[in-house]
């Protein structure tokens, strides 16, 4: 499997695309086949001057893409199964692998790249707007 990975904080040609082995699907969890990453301050930071919770450190904690398998006992983890379109917010060492209850999915309409952004960039946004900055929708205003 290909990944976005850096093995030392720096600039950006500390990154490298290159081979990872496959993730080991974990109870109750799902294996995704990346299609799109939101690259978000954190990830800029974090390969700048972060810290490695593993070398290398897999680019990409907030993703979409596709499960390519799934795994629970007489069950499908969460619902997911091979074929969904999911969207994942994790915070180590990448997505591709992780707990069912961390995805959300993806509607067809949605493109892997929108939904790479959510909730993080969106998120971010809409707090600003309408928590922080007081900004009424225009359903409230009617």
């Amino acid at each position: 499997m290909k990944a976005a990975v850096y093995y030392q904080t720096g600039g950006p040609e500390v990154l490298r695309y290159e081979d990872v082995p496959d993730p080991v699907c974990a109870p109750n969890g799902v294996v995704i086949d990346v299609k799109a990453v939101g690259i978000e301050g954190g990830d800029v930071g974090n390969r700048a001057r972060g810290m490695l919770a593993a070398k290398p450190h897999i680019v990409g904690y907030n993703c979409a893409g596709v499960v390519r398998r799934g795994r629970r006992a007489g069950h499908r983890p969460q619902g997911r199964r091979p074929g969904h379109r999911a969207h994942v917010q994790r915070l180590a060492r990448g997505a591709r692998r992780v707990a069912a209850a961390q995805t959300w999915l993806v509607p067809d309409a949605l493109s892997f790249e929108h939904a790479a952004c959510v909730p993080v960039a969106w998120g971010t946004a809409h707090d600003c707007l309408f928590e922080f900055g007081a900004a009424a929708s225009a359903a409230s205003r009617s």
